[in-house]
């Protein structure tokens, strides 16, 4: 079976953390975790994700919302 990439997106730090540590254990891969948007989306940049796991609050300028947002105009993931 193919390795599934998640990107990883949590505005809380050990919530990210701790969130990370349970994927890997289920056999996923993991690209974060990222508490701001604006990291995540540069990130996309060098990595493919087969899935998004996004917070709504973040810590950076843009919440979860427009963080998807601007994801969604620019590439096509799910």
């Amino acid at each position: 079976m193919k390795n599934i990439q998640i990107l990883l997106v949590e505005g809380e730090p050990i919530v990210g953390a701790d969130l990370k540590d349970k994927l890997l254990e289920m056999g996923f891969g993991v690209i974060g975790p990222f508490s701001q948007g604006e990291k995540a989306l540069d990130a996309l940049s060098q990595a493919t994700p087969d899935l998004i796991l996004m917070d709504i609050q973040l810590a950076g300028i843009w919440d979860g919302v427009e963080t998807t947002h601007r994801i969604l105009e620019k590439y096509k993931l799910p």
